[in-house]
């Protein structure tokens, strides 16, 4: 954008001593969301390896986001106001990568199911285990109010849906809230019901409400500075063609964030041998605790599968310091 102080896009190509190539990229968040990223990155792998037939054409279309004259806000949408969109600092976190195999992201969706909430994804599923094991581990007053956030792409939510190339930031903010020693006292598939509702939540009706809400506030600024420890972030690019890019040497080896934007956070990513990988940046005074509880309910969930799991060092859980 001319005369703007912000890049939209950054690639950097760094060729190793083995021979590998690791490729490096930057998006703005103007420039749309991940689901966009990732049209972008396998189109630029297209035509790297001459393969412009396989290449789908975006569509640039906003007309279906448009607010509607005059706004109809039918909803509360309290993502969006000040004290919900709010960042920390990194100074006292750390970081922890927690690799979980396919057959104990299958028994964790298992324990969702047979409690009563059928259909349980296995976005679902995880995130409320980690939102169940932050609270646990952040040793919380029972009565305080946790808050759990994520993004919901709505490209198939609206009617008619978007299509599938759909090109812009096609992706809205949600939200659970509940009292500590209800997440901690509940079982898994208590805690996952409200995460799902929440996530159905997200239709037609809805995100016109949301898109007349922005219009109303657009020109408010929601940033603030300090994040309550109730409070956990989450960020997901599961189901997304990640390990599609073939830049003419085939699949990627590994696919992954190169940096931590906020403390607080969970990144969600499928695994290259079918399992999901969760990157947590919590307090560090409260990732050890983290790391022995969220072990241990993976660890059941290791005994009731029949394949087992990625193990460590610690013969517990698949995970590394990042």
């Amino acid at each position: 954008m001319a005369g703007s102080q912000f890049v939209m896009l950054m690639i950097q190509v760094t060729y190793m001593k083995c021979g590998g190539v690791v490729l490096g990229f930057a998006f703005n968040h103007v420039f749309g969301d991940g689901r966009c990223s990732f049209h972008f990155i396998r189109t630029l792998a297209s035509i790297t390896r001459g393969d412009l037939s396989s290449i789908v054409p975006p569509s640039f279309d906003q007309t279906p986001l448009r607010a509607r004259s005059p706004p109809i806000v039918k909803f509360d949408h309290p993502e969006y106001m000040a004290e919900h969109t709010i960042r920390s600092t990194l100074s006292s976190s750390t970081t922890t990568k927690f690799l979980i195999s396919k057959e104990q992201v299958r028994y964790l969706k298992t324990r969702c199911n047979n409690g009563s909430v059928p259909g349980t994804s296995s976005f679902c599923a995880i995130v409320s285990l980690v939102w169940k094991c932050y609270c646990d581990a952040q040793g919380l007053v029972p009565d305080t109010v946790a808050n759990l956030m994520f993004t919901v792409d709505i490209r198939d939510r609206l009617k008619p849906p978007l299509p599938k190339h759909h090109f812009s930031n096609a992706v809205v903010r949600r939200s659970v809230q509940s009292k500590v020693s209800e997440i901690t006292s509940n079982p898994l598939h208590v805690v996952a019901e409200q995460v799902k509702v929440a996530i159905d939540g997200v239709n037609d009706e809805y995100i016109r409400s949301l898109i007349d809400y922005l219009e109303i506030v657009k020109n408010k600024i929601f940033a603030t500075k300090h994040v309550p420890e109730s409070h956990l972030r989450v960020v997901s690019i599961s189901r997304m063609p990640v390990y599609d890019a073939n830049f003419g040497c085939g699949a990627p080896d590994l696919v992954s964030r190169w940096k931590v934007t906020g403390n607080r956070v969970v990144y969600i990513s499928d695994e290259v041998n079918g399992g999901m990988e969760v990157v947590v940046t919590i307090d560090s005074t409260t990732m050890h605790r983290f790391e022995k509880i969220f072990a241990k309910e993976l660890h059941v969930s290791n005994e009731n599968s029949s394949s087992g799991m990625e193990n460590n060092r610690n013969n517990q859980i698949g995970q590394s310091k990042l």
